[in-house]
């Protein structure tokens, strides 16, 4: 042999030239070994070795001692010259030592199915070897760990059965060139082979233990080991003819058992198995005291181990070896009656019935049996050699030997739509993703109470993907919220382009159809003035928010009303972005940066001198303070860009110098400070009884210049003010000169309600109540020096134990007459923070005088990171607020 001498252990396929063999001639008998084992003394090659007496086959260890960790079956080979038998070792995953090197190098992170498709697929080639060794072999050897029958190669040999006889046709048209007999080339095989069962241990007393018992009790005949025999092999016999696997005619089986000898060996629990077991067995019977010891019956091969190498260098010419001697009752006698009819020429005659058929029986030579061998390894137990049917008859093999899959798949499938009809219980027409999961999860626990094995994963993934179809299957709803939270109710659609229809029917073209988005939400709110109130629809973006509903009811009610722009984005073709211009004498300042003023400003030095402003300021927190102060002199604007815009409202997170393309916010004049009686209030729908009333704010000015020896006003160069302080609530104080008057103000916050409802507060906690007699106890105090929620609980009748939630949508302000300048300084933090502040634009914002102004505030509030929803339950209002100081006062000498 290339590479390897005769007389070694060698790995199939035989690699080498069949014409250089030195016995090719030799007649040879072949008997394979299959089974389970333990690791190291346990394996079957200490069988084996047992037979040969001496150590051929190495003991498997795992992953050390012995041979390498293996992944993949293998079928070792020796020839025995000395008695013309090949010996073939199947190697798979029921050998212990194969095993644990399987589960060391497994995946730990594997699913369930995988790791079963693992170890499927070691069966299969367990499967496979066997299929090669029932075609290859005179006797099969199943060995077993135990001295209990396997009841799992009933359905293994069956299936294999099944296989072979579904590859006759391959294993003919293969072997058709093959150097063989015609009856080989038509049956695949040389003869029907016999199938031994050697029991390596067992529960019985050695056989020193038993002799010291017959000579107790002469009764006894036969030992436990002569009685259990035949006990077993009647067990065997009987379950394989049950099964089919024996019938009359022999030809047609897999294999078969002699009628008339010995199929079932049982090793003593003192042979030659173990040795490390026998030793410490003598190591006992030294030890023990008051027992005479007595030596062992056998002993191992490992401990006297012959040296035959003369013998085996100098083969006899003879062809039939001599018969052992002295081994009938040893496991080599028990083998040789069976391996001395193959050498014999005379076969198996194992049919029974009243017309046995006579079988086919070819014993090869060593140089055929290797070519045949050769040729079927590739076919049956190499992917590369393997033939497109064998492919389909192997998979078929791998399904039967899969009774676990079979039985799980059998049980998902039934279990499947109970699982899909809880995925469809109380569904609506069309639902959301959410609705869409909880059925689904709803599905899925049902299939887990009842579906379990390797096929479950596969069926979830196919119920993920049934409940996915029957979603997809025109019952998805739309995903999209609107600004409110509220779901919209269409089924799933595309958005129409600017200036297109909407099509709420598909055509034929057309996949899903086309419409805006509606949750069938609607709220009642008024116009920008308050005059008119309608029916608004859900909003889903910030421009019908904010913008698109007041631009309709400007067409209704406030287009001929006076108006203060925002400043918004506009695209101008001339001019370069962020590019710092002065304006000439005959243009004014941007409208977005620079609204109507009634300030002067003059910019002649000469006259700068003389244009000194004594002006008295009054801030939110109540105090009046008196400042001078020059007009500015700066002449340079910066514009904002032309080519960036915001994408929704403008607030403090946001890049100087971008504006919006639209305003969230509205600043318009109902007329005339006279169109207000505060006797009377806001005549405008919506308002809850007595709370429609504006709050006074009296405004102390001083009308006389300052006497001789009084503190007089700083000169134009210098930089000290004086200020003069003013009590809180706009009453003059105790001592005050007749020369101290006041100018009233009228303010009041309004709330508006999703149902229309509007009411005014008079403080950050307190719903304006005026008496029935209109009179108003209360002023602005609170409303101008504390910050005040931006929602409020809607006094109005809820049918929930949660009331309505008012937002504040509209400020109401009266500007009086010169020399009184109001200024608006809106900020407003919708959200606890970091929620940023909102506001219309960067300056204040100063009022004409003698108007009723109306400051509508945005029904939405949207940041960087989304929409800013209300306060829930557990935050309190406060947590959305106005900013104090949103009125400011500046009192403007005569002359200025």
């Amino acid at each position: 042999m290339t590479g390897m001498k005769w007389n070694e252990v060698w790995r199939l396929p035989f690699v080498g030239d069949l014409e250089e063999l030195p016995f090719k001639d030799d007649k040879v008998c072949v008997v394979g070994m299959f089974g389970k084992s333990q690791v190291g003394y346990g394996t079957k090659s200490t069988t084996i070795n047992t037979i040969l007496d001496r150590e051929v086959f190495p003991l498997h260890w795992p992953d050390g001692a012995g041979l390498q960790s293996q992944e993949e079956t293998y079928v070792e080979a020796f020839y025995d010259k000395s008695k013309n038998v090949i010996y073939l070792h199947l190697v798979s995953v029921f050998d212990t030592s194969m095993l644990v090197s399987l589960c060391t190098n497994l995946d730990q992170d594997l699913p369930y199915a995988d790791v079963h498709k693992f170890w499927r697929d070691q069966e299969l080639q367990h499967a496979r070897g066997l299929i090669f060794l029932f075609h290859v072999c005179h006797i099969l050897v199943a060995l077993h760990p135990t001295c209990t029958f396997d009841m799992s190669y009933g359905q293994l040999l069956r299936t294999v059965d099944s296989v072979r006889l579904k590859m006759l046709p391959i294993l003919q048209d293969v072997l058709r060139d093959a150097p063989v007999g015609a009856e080989w080339k038509s049956a695949g095989r040389s003869c029907t082979p016999r199938l031994l069962f050697v029991f390596q241990k067992s529960c019985l007393p050695t056989e020193s233990e038993t002799r010291a018992e017959s000579g107790k009790s002469k009764g006894t005949k036969h030992s436990p080991k002569k009685r259990l025999q035949p006990r077993i092999e009647d067990q065997i016999y009987r379950i394989f003819r049950k099964s089919r696997l024996l019938t009359n005619q022999s030809k047609d089986c897999l294999f078969t058992v002699p009628p008339n000898q010995t199929f079932v060996y049982i090793q003593s629990g003192d042979g030659p198995v173990d040795a490390i077991t026998n030793l410490l067995s003598n190591l006992h019977q030294n030890c023990a005291m008051g027992k005479e010891a007595e030596a062992p019956a056998s002993r191992s091969y490992q401990m006297s181990r012959r040296t035959n190498q003369s013998a085996l260098m100098n083969p006899p010419s003879i062809l039939l070896p001599t018969k052992p001697n002295g081994a009938d009752d040893s496991l080599l006698g028990f083998l040789w009656q069976h391996i001395d009819l193959v050498l014999s020429g005379k076969g198996f005659d194992d049919s029974v019935g009243r017309n046995p058929q006579p079988s086919h029986f070819e014993l090869p030579s060593y140089k055929k049996w290797l070519s045949v061998c050769n040729t079927l390894y590739e076919l049956l137990l190499t992917e590369a050699g393997q033939h497109a049917k064998v492919q389909g008859c192997l998979e078929t093999m791998g399904s039967s030997l899969d009774v676990e899959t079979k039985f799980s798949d059998s049980r998902c499938s039934k279990v499947l739509p109970l699982a899909s009809s809880a995925y469809q219980n109380s569904l609506p027409s069309h639902y959301t993703s959410k609705v869409h999961n909880n059925q689904l999860a709803q599905a899925m626990k049902v299939f887990k109470q009842h579906a379990h094995g390797p096929a479950y994963e596969h069926y979830v993934l196919q119920l993920q993907e049934d409940c996915e179809k029957f979603w997809a299957n025109g019952r998805q709803l739309c995903e999209e919220r609107s600004l409110t939270g509220q779901h919209c109710v269409h089924p799933f659609h595309t958005l129409p382009k600017p200036g297109q229809p909407a099509d709420p029917e598909p055509s034929d073209s057309q996949v899903v159809p086309c419409m805006p988005h509606n949750s069938r939400a609607r709220s009642l709110c008024a116009c920008n003035c308050g005059r008119k109130q309608a029916q608004r629809d859900d909003p889903f973006d910030v421009k019908a928010a904010n913008h698109d509903f007041f631009h309709l009811m400007e067409e209704k009610c406030c287009s001929s009303l006076e108006h203060i722009s925002f400043p918004v984005f506009q695209r101008q073709p001339q001019g370069t972005p962020g590019e710092e211009v002065a304006p000439t004498p005959e243009e004014d300042p941007p409208p977005t940066f620079q609204p109507e003023v009634s300030i002067k400003t003059d910019t002649e030095p000469s006259k700068r001198k003389d244009s000194v402003l004594s002006s008295a300021t009054t801030t939110a927190s109540g105090g009046l303070s008196l400042a001078l102060s020059l007009e500015k002199t700066s002449q340079l604007v910066r514009q904002p860009s032309v080519t960036e815009s915001l994408p929704g409202m403008l607030h403090s997170d946001c890049p100087p110098g971008i504006l919006p393309k639209f305003s969230s916010w509205e600043l318009v004049s109902l007329g005339p400070v006279s169109q207000y009686y505060p006797s009377m209030g806001l005549e405008q729908p919506g308002f809850i009884h007595g709370s429609n009333f504006l709050l006074a704010w009296d405004i102390p000015i001083h009308t006389e210049r300052p006497q001789q020896g009084d503190q007089a006003w700083p000169a134009p160069g210098e930089s000290q003010s004086v200020r003069r302080s003013i009590p809180h609530g706009g009453k003059p104080r105790r001592g005050a000169k007749d020369s101290d008057s006041f100018v009233r103000v009228y303010v009041g916050y309004e709330y508006e309600c999703a149902r229309g409802h509007r009411f005014l507060c008079s403080g950050p906690d307190k719903v304006m109540k005026a008496s029935n007699s209109g009179s108003v106890k209360e002023t602005a105090m609170k409303l101008l020096s504390m910050d005040m929620p931006l929602y409020f609980p809607c006094p109005c009748p809820s049918r929930g134990a949660k009331p309505h939630l008012g937002q504040l949508m509209r400020v109401f302000i009266t500007t009086p007459d010169p020399p009184v300048q109001i200024h608006l300084h809106p900020r407003l933090q919708p959200g606890p923070p970091p929620c940023p502040t909102f506001y219309p634009q960067d300056e204040d914002i100063p009022l004409p005088p003698s108007r009723l102004w109306v400051l509508r505030l945005p029904f939405v509030y949207v940041g960087e990171a989304g929409v800013i929803s209300p306060p829930r339950d557990s935050q309190p209002l406060l947590s959305c607020k106005v900013l104090k100081g949103l009125l400011k006062a500046t009192i403007v000498e005569e002359g200025d």
